[in-house]
């Protein structure tokens, strides 16, 4: 007798918290959170496989080696001209014997 009632007891509390759980909801701002975050979920997801296609479209394709030489010889010639233009600081003598006024 005492098992059929525990045994009847876990039935009633299971099927009880089944129905719980079907009515309960979340607050509504915590439901739209997740649901805004389900369709993020399948937006990434579409990003991805959108990704996918189009990195099997691409295919590598090699950018020519530079001539390094000529390059280094272009700017170094471009520095030249630029110093040749410039004119050197010129030190100009001081004595500290001098006064200022006029």
């Amino acid at each position: 007798m005492k098992e059929r009632e525990d045994i009847e007891r876990k039935e009633k509390v299971a099927r009880l918290a089944q129905q719980n759980l079907l009515l309960a909801s979340l607050p509504p701002r915590m439901a739209k959170h997740e649901k805004e975050k389900k369709e993020q979920e399948l937006r990434n997801q579409i990003n991805e496989r959108n990704m996918e296609k189009q990195k099997d479209k691409k295919t590598f394709v090699a950018n020519e080696v530079p001539n390094f030489e000529r390059l280094h010889r272009q700017f170094q010639e471009l520095l030249d001209r630029k110093r040749s233009n410039k004119r050197p600081t010129e030190a100009k003598p001081f004595n500290f014997q001098e006064s200022k006024v006029k």
